[in-house]
């Protein structure tokens, strides 16, 4: 069996649950091979394709997306909470590539699947998990962690046990499924979230985001639900009370004038949908969080 711990080497690893302002959302590209695994919530993913075009995925429980080096990419949550499991991974020797090395392994090299996978021509690939992959990445985490805070008993047998997670994580990988490119509706969706991201603070309505797509009400409403597992004008809501909290901590403006420059038409409503979310008032959410300092939720 090839050493892979001698081919590879980790430069990120980490498996975490994430607030939606934890992850850096600006562009960025890795000189390695970045695996994305999402434990709980959703992904969206913004990339550029091979084309030079700016595209997306969104990425759901148990599903995961491989991100080829260098590929310009930016991560947004959608949920509140997001776990996700991440590892970057990139060759030992700078002047080659890491496919080329992994395939170099007689045990690889004939593989189809893995030939596929590595020689597609796709920026990101996205794959539903069948082989408990997400097993394998805590385990590969968990060894790096050891090894990287003075706990692993000898560097070969780091070398050993890494090399076997290697080729089980790659073997695992293999038995997935390949998920195609995100849909039309997906990216009715991904329309959707940066109008209401943009445009929070005024009077948006169902008519007139179904006329921007359009789209009947009726149906704007349905492919949201289940697209995004909330109903579309509680997503709304729930932007506005994330830039509301932000600007109570501020302590500069009254909580009506908050309300009305959050997007709610009363104070009434924004008081509805406060308690609603939080479960208290907000001058008692305020009075609780005084000492905190908070920023705006929003990717």
């Amino acid at each position: 069996m090839d050493n892979l711990a001698k081919i590879i080497d980790v430069t990120c690893f980490q498996h975490k649950t994430f607030d939606k302002t934890d992850y850096p959302t600006v562009m960025h590209k890795h000189p390695g091979v970045e695996i994305l695994y999402v434990i709980n919530g959703t992904l969206q993913i913004e990339y550029t394709d091979a084309k030079g075009q700016l595209s997306f995925q969104f990425v759901y429980q148990r599903e995961f997306v491989i991100i080829m080096p260098g590929v310009e990419h930016s991560v947004h949550f959608i949920v509140e909470k997001t776990s996700i499991q991440e590892i970057e991974l990139l060759p030992s020797d700078k002047k080659k590539s890491l496919f080329d090395l992994i395939l170099g392994a007689p045990v690889l090299a004939d593989n189809k699947q893995l030939n596929n996978i590595i020689k597609s021509a796709s920026s990101i690939i996205k794959l539903k998990d069948k082989a408990d992959v997400s097993a394998i990445l805590q385990q590969m985490i968990l060894l790096l962690d050891t090894k990287y805070n003075g706990g692993a008993a000898s560097s070969v047998m780091f070398d050993i046990d890494f090399t076997v997670l290697c080729y089980r994580l790659l073997a695992s990988i293999c038995h997935c499924k390949p998920l195609p490119e995100s849909s039309m509706n997906n990216l009715h969706i991904n329309h959707i979230i940066t109008f209401i991201k943009n445009n929070y603070d005024k009077d948006i309505t169902i008519k007139s985001m179904s006329s921007l797509l359009h789209l009947s009400p009726s149906y704007l409403q349905t492919l949201f639900k289940n697209e995004m597992n909330v109903n579309i004008v509680t997503y709304i809501n729930n932007i506005r009370l994330e830039h509301a909290v932000s600007m109570m901590h501020d302590k500069t403006y009254d909580l009506k004038y908050i309300a009305q420059l959050c997007g709610f038409k009363t104070y009434r409503n924004f008081y509805n949908n406060f308690v609603k979310r939080y479960k208290i008032p907000p001058t008692e959410y305020l009075c609780l969080h005084d000492d905190e300092v908070f920023t705006v939720l929003v990717d």
